[in-house]
């Protein structure tokens, strides 16, 4: 599996059948501003982190991919961020969301995504290929998962409907964006 992380930036998951709880009870929790919670913005809302924390299956599930992170790093991989943010049609151009970006937190991360919402193509998130030659394209129905090499060029497009994408982020050493979050264990 690392190997085709490695060739191809991302790894298609199968679909996860748990999703629907776990939206049902973020749907319960607060919703705050910003796609993270040091970055408020209009337009764009997440629930804190230790909702998603305790909404059920997800950080279980981001645990159990902890080896696979791990062996695609070659070195020890911490689970440092669980998030879950809505991006809507009125969300302003942020460059840390829908433009092409990388994430630097650390020299290397590993990106868990899921759709909690179904997500047409233009509400697509989108990967460039390692040898940025091509993209690839990541939508379809809620439970849609895959890991991505977000260290590489990436960028979430503005959908016509409201988004719901959960993501939990692995780096090789723990970010200085870790601080004053909870830990996750």
């Amino acid at each position: 599996m690392s190997a085709s992380l490695e060739k191809d930036g991302y790894l298609l998951l199968p679909a996860v059948t748990w999703i629907e709880d776990t939206v049902d009870y973020l749907k319960m929790c607060p919703k705050n501003p910003g796609h993270v919670k040091d970055r408020p913005r209009p337009g764009i809302c997440h629930n804190a982190m230790e909702d998603v924390m305790t909404a059920p299956y997800f950080k279980e599930y981001a645990m159990a991919l902890t080896p696979m992170a791990s062996a695609f790093f070659g070195e020890p991989a911490v689970l440092w961020s669980l998030n879950a943010f809505y991006t809507s049609p009125d969300t302003p151009y942020v460059p840390s969301v829908n433009g092409v970006h990388r994430d630097s937190e650390a020299p290397k991360i590993l990106t868990l995504f899921i759709l909690g919402y179904d997500t047409d193509v233009d509400g697509a998130q989108i990967l460039l290929s390692p040898d940025g030659s091509s993209f690839r394209a990541f939508y379809g129905l809620a439970g849609t998962a895959w890991l991505a090499d977000t260290s590489r060029i990436h960028a979430g497009l503005l959908p016509k409907k409201e988004r719901l994408l959960l993501w939990a982020r692995w780096a090789n050493e723990t970010p200085k964006a870790a601080a004053g979050l909870p830990r996750i264990e």
